[in-house]
């Protein structure tokens, strides 16, 4: 009896050893899955993290991108703007606006070096008729070659100008004697003189150029522009290609002639 019960005795504690190994191996089982639930979770949440913050650096860069195109196209509009106020939409000339500005700045120089300078009020010689006989495509064209005449005509320092139509400004700074001043006007006429072909076709045109100097004729850009003006319309009446600098005899007569 002893025996069976010392030998029932240690099959219990055996058994309840199996038991409590299976119970602390279930616990640990138990414990390592959620852990790996946790680590799996952790894992998931840095990934989707690190995926949101690789598509906001990727939104970022597009953003940044698409400001400097902002930018870059207000910039140009900007320019062009600008461009467009100061020039000619056809001959891409100076206009007025731009020519006053040039012609109040080369008054200021020539009064500082006491030099002078002269403008030059250009009108073309049968421009009309070419108009009239070849449409105003052929008579825009031409325009357009007699301004890229007329750049290359003159220094870098000088200004060609479009008013209008037919009628172009020239400024002269920093010009010599009357005899030099007239050997330029000579030239400037050769080159609008000579023949143009433009769309297969021979076409032949003048120039009348008043000229006012700077300053003999005024000292102001008004008064010169205007002087100049009214000499060219002495020069025109003389006929093609002539040229008048102007004088008190033809302020005086176009001053009589408006009474």
């Amino acid at each position: 009896m002893t025996i069976d019960r010392r030998c029932s005795g240690i099959s219990d504690r055996r058994d309840l050893l199996t038991e409590k190994t299976l119970d602390a191996e279930t616990r640990t089982s138990e414990s390592s899955k959620n852990d790996n639930s946790e680590n799996t979770h952790e894992k998931l949440t840095t990934d989707s993290f690190n995926q949101q913050l690789v598509q906001a650096n990727e939104n970022l860069i597009i953003a940044s991108i698409k400001c400097q195109t902002i930018a870059e196209n207000l910039e140009k509009s900007s320019a062009q703007m600008i461009h467009l106020a100061n020039h000619d939409f056809l001959t891409e000339l100076p206009n007025r606006m731009q020519l006053n500005d040039r012609i109040g700045q080369a008054i200021l120089l020539a009064k500082r070096d006491k030099s002078r300078l002269a403008v030059l009020f250009l009108d073309l010689d049968k421009f009309k008729a070419v108009n009239d006989s070849y449409g105003h495509g052929m008579g825009d064209k031409l325009l357009q070659s007699v301004a890229a005449r007329l750049q290359n005509a003159i220094r870098s320092s000088d200004t060609a100008s479009r008013q209008g139509g037919d009628e172009f400004i020239l400024l002269l700074s920093n010009i010599g004697d009357k005899d030099s001043l007239c050997r330029t006007i000579k030239e400037i006429q050769q080159i609008i003189s000579a023949s143009y072909l433009i769309a297969e076709t021979n076409i032949c045109i003048g120039s009348a150029i008043g000229v006012s100097v700077f300053p003999e004729h005024g000292e102001d850009t008004q008064t010169l522009i205007h002087c100049a003006d009214i000499a060219m319309y002495y020069a025109k009446q003389r006929g093609p290609n002539q040229y008048e600098i102007f004088n008190p005899d033809i302020h005086n007569a176009s001053t009589a002639g408006l009474e």
